[in-house]
């Protein structure tokens, strides 16, 4: 993610002591103008294969996964104070999804559900927050910030998604993913979705 030109680095897989790759918390920020890297709070949970997205002073952590479990709890980091909370957590379980803000609201498309790859798409409203009485690793107080927008015509993981001109553009990823096999087929197609009339075209 990239703030008031700093370049924040989060999460992801790191090398543990058994010689195995593990989900990492890690936060770490990079000043171009210094050429330096400053550690930072830590997310409060583990995370690989999760989406990030940038909106006011805070830089938002949705769902994701360690070695072991899929997870759909979301966090964002204040920038300004250099600390985690939990929010609103994302309706499912899921990782190699993308995010990216648009109108100062972040949507999430597609990824790896427990079932399939995923059509979905979801845009987190922070406007809608209240007060969150309950914060856990995994499970929190719903104030119905998410909300269900018309799905991908394809069901895609690990694609990139930018806004501009007022809308958004998902680019490539994986469509298929053969469970047993570990295989998978890529996804050539370019969606472009106009939040105006809740539609995606190819």
């Amino acid at each position: 993610a990239i703030v008031n030109n700093f370049v924040f680095l989060l999460g992801g897989e790191e090398l543990g002591p058994d010689g195995e790759f593990h989900a990492s918390s890690k936060v770490f920020r990079y000043d171009p103008r210094q050429n330096s890297w400053l550690r930072m709070a830590d997310m409060s949970v583990p995370r690989s294969e999760f989406a990030v997205g940038v909106t006011g002073k805070f830089i938002y952590a949705v769902a994701g996964r360690t070695r072991d479990e899929t997870f759909y709890s979301t966090e964002r980091y204040d920038i300004t104070n250099d600390k985690w909370e939990f929010v609103d957590p994302y309706p499912v379980n899921k990782y190699g999804h993308e995010g990216t803000v648009l109108n100062n609201k972040l949507f999430i498309t597609g990824g790896i559900t427990s079932s399939s790859t995923s059509k979905q798409v979801c845009v987190f409203d922070p406007s809608k927050e209240g007060t969150i009485e309950q914060r856990t690793r995994r499970t929190q107080v719903v104030t119905n910030c998410w909300e269900n927008k018309s799905k991908m015509n394809y069901a895609r993981c690990f694609h990139k998604m930018i806004s501009d001109n007022g809308k958004l553009y998902v680019f490539g990823g994986v469509c298929v993913i053969l469970r047993a096999s570990f295989e998978s087929q890529g996804c050539p197609s370019t969606e472009v979705y106009n939040p105006e009339t809740d539609q995606w075209t190819i």
